[in-house]
């Protein structure tokens, strides 16, 4: 599921760790791809350099914007190339706590899938692996597209180039051939960053999915007490204090409802590892992108009262790229939102009176204190 993403990171210098045959990886000084994030690390700055020096220094960038405009321009073009510098820099100086965050995740729900049959998604027969087909399909669609459009985008250039020169009526000199590829490239890194934004919230649709399982076993075991009403047990009312009697040979149903609860705080593990391994990336992209798209807006009018319609469709383009990032991770944030108030509500459909005491003791404690803390995310 992973395996395309993380070629696609590690080409465009962020993910210095070498993806193993058994879905783990694995940081070291010598790999390939921690060299190769290195020299690209350099190469970006090396355009970015060019880009400044050649195109800003003979002011080709925003000939038709006024000084405040100008300043506005290139203010943000800087933040940018900071944005995405500084990004790659903390995955590579995170390389270590990359390789144990992903280990954790590894055995966490190789745990999860141990559980019982119900939870085994990677099985193909198992009724939930819909979900992580579904999850599969979206990642390589959003690779595919993030990488069309980056390609576009950094065509944009040639073509404010090639629309410059025709309209001022000169030609291509040697400075034009150095500093039009590296902008090319400049403008190619700041869209496929796009990449690293499906990258995180992969972790979350695949938490997502797991709680939608364990809601689906929640309302599929609520379902049977309340079918067999004239069953054994539910003739049964358990008093504070006591316990299921028959503990070496549970029902089907309670046993479900134990896995439930272990999955539960496994993926509840996984919530808080991710937040915290996240945390600056996810706050650095939302704000970065906020600002990035005002400033980004505010020169684009002016492109579009000087007719500068490459000028337009650039800074178009430019702001759907920041516009999208802030939407795939609130979308993905409120997906999981929603899937943890399915486990609540399926929680709220048991009748307590019909499980043992523990039981019911784990499912306030879920409720009202995992629940709450979860939600944040």
């Amino acid at each position: 599921m992973s395996e395309p993403l993380l070629v696609t990171l590690q080409s465009v210098g962020y993910f210095p760790l070498t993806l193993t045959q058994n879905s783990r990886v694995v940081f070291s000084y010598k790999s390939l791809p921690f060299i190769w994030t290195v020299l690209y690390i350099f190469l970006l700055t090396l355009s970015d350099v060019t880009y400044y020096t050649g195109v800003y220094y003979r002011g080709q960038s925003a000939d038709f914007l006024g000084s405040t405009e100008r300043l506005a321009y290139f203010s943000v073009s800087v933040a940018a190339s900071l944005f995405t510098e500084i990004l790659r820099h903390v995955t590579l100086w995170k390389s270590k706590a990359t390789e144990r965050f992903w280990e954790l995740n590894c055995k966490r729900l190789q745990e999860f899938t141990r559980l019982s049959n119900r939870f085994d998604f990677s099985s193909r027969d198992c009724k939930h692996a819909g979900y992580f087909v579904v999850i599969e399909n979206t990642c390589l669609r959003s690779i595919r597209f993030g990488l069309i459009y980056s390609f576009v985008f950094s065509l944009l250039t040639l073509w404010q180039k090639i629309y410059g020169i025709q309209k001022k009526n000169t030609g291509w000199d040697t400075l034009d051939y150095v500093t039009t590829p590296a902008t090319m490239f400049w403008n190619f890194n700041i869209a496929v960053d796009v990449t690293f934004t499906i990258y995180m919230t992969l972790f979350l649709k695949v938490y997502c999915s797991c709680f939608r399982i364990i809601a689906e076993e929640l309302r599929e075991m609520s379902e049977m007490l309340q079918k067999n009403n004239n069953g054994v047990m539910n003739n049964i009312k358990f008093l504070p204090g006591t316990e299921f009697l028959n503990k070496e040979h549970p029902t089907d149903s309670f046993q479900v409802l134990k896995d439930c609860f272990r999955a539960y705080e496994l993926l509840e593990e996984l919530v808080t590892g991710f937040n915290a391994h996240f945390s600056f990336e996810i706050i650095w992209q939302i704000l970065f992108s906020f600002v990035f798209v005002c400033i980004r807006g505010f020169c684009g009018i002016f492109f579009l009262i000087m007719l500068s319609f490459p000028g337009v469709f650039y800074m178009i383009c430019n702001i759907s790229i920041y516009l999208w990032k802030l939407y795939y991770l609130a979308s993905n944030c409120s997906d999981m939102d929603l899937a943890i108030r399915a486990v609540s509500a399926q929680l709220h459909r048991i009748d307590h009176d019909k499980i043992p005491t523990s039981m019911q003791s784990k499912a306030n404690e879920v409720f009202r204190i995992h629940f709450y803390d979860l939600k944040e995310y």
